[in-house]
C-alpha cells in the first residue's frame, strides 16, 4: 500500500474514531461506526438520548421494539414520522422542507424522524446522498413501520406523541395539500391546545 493510501486510510479511522466519542452512542461490535450497517448483518441500536445522537444517522435499523424509546428520546412532545422510498421524488423535496422547519420546530418541542420503507440498507444513505447531504434529522431504516402503517404511497407523515400515540396521519394519495402544508396546520392545532 502507497504512502498516500495508508494516510487515507489513518485519516479516515481518526475520523471514525472521533464520530463515535462525539456521538456519546454505544454500538454493537458489528456496527460500523459511521451509523451503517454491515451488509446482511440485522444488528438495531438502544434509543440513547436525542442530543446524543448523530444529527443522521442514514442506515441505522430501528426495530418496532425501540420505536417507542426512540420517540421518548427524542426530548420532544410531539414527533414527527416522515416515511419514505429511496427513489421518491417528493420524498427528498418534503424531506428538504422538513429540514427548513426542524430548527423553528424543535424550539416548539418538535423532532423528525425519517423511516425508510426501503428493505435494503443502502436505501437510507442513498436518500441522504440524493437531498446533497442536507437532511438534518435522523434517517432509520424501519420498513417494518411501513408495512404496519399499510402505506402504499410515499411521503407519507406522521404526527406522534413522544409517548408513542399516532395523533395524525398525512396520506399523499387523499390529500389536496402538501404534506408539510397539512403536517404544519395540525402541528398548529396541536401547540395550541396544550
Amino acid at each position: 500500500m502507497s504512502r498516500s493510501a495508508h494516510t487515507r486510510v489513518a485519516c479516515f479511522a481518526v475520523i471514525a474514531c472521533c464520530s463515535v466519542w462525539l456521538s456519546g452512542c454505544e454500538r454493537p461490535a458489528g456496527e460500523l461506526s459511521s451509523g451503517l450497517q454491515k451488509e446482511g448483518h440485522s444488528a438495531t441500536i438502544s434509543a440513547p438520548n436525542q442530543k446524543d445522537l448523530p444529527r443522521v444517522a442514514p442506515g441505522t435499523l430501528l426495530s418496532e421494539s425501540n420505536f417507542s424509546q426512540t420517540l421518548l428520546a427524542t426530548g420532544a412532545e410531539f414527533v414527527v414520522v416522515q416515511v419514505y422510498a429511496e427513489a421518491c421524488g417528493p420524498c427528498i423535496t418534503e424531506a428538504l422542507k422538513l429540514t427548513q422547519l426542524e430548527k423553528q420546530w424543535h424550539s416548539q418541542g418538535i423532532a423528525i424522524l425519517g423511516l425508510g420503507m426501503d428493505e435494503t440498507s443502502a436505501g437510507p444513505k442513498s436518500f441522504f446522498d440524493s437531498t446533497g447531504g442536507r437532511v438534518e434529522f435522523p434517517l432509520y431504516l424501519a420498513p417494518w413501520f411501513a408495512k404496519q402503517q399499510q402505506v402504499e404511497a410515499t411521503p407519507a407523515l406522521f404526527i406522534y406523541s413522544a409517548d408513542g400515540e399516532q395523533l395524525h396521519r398525512y396520506d399523499s394519495k387523499k390529500a389536496d395539500i402538501s404534506a408539510v402544508e397539512e403536517i404544519s396546520e395540525k402541528l398548529a392545532e396541536l401547540l395550541a391546545e396544550r
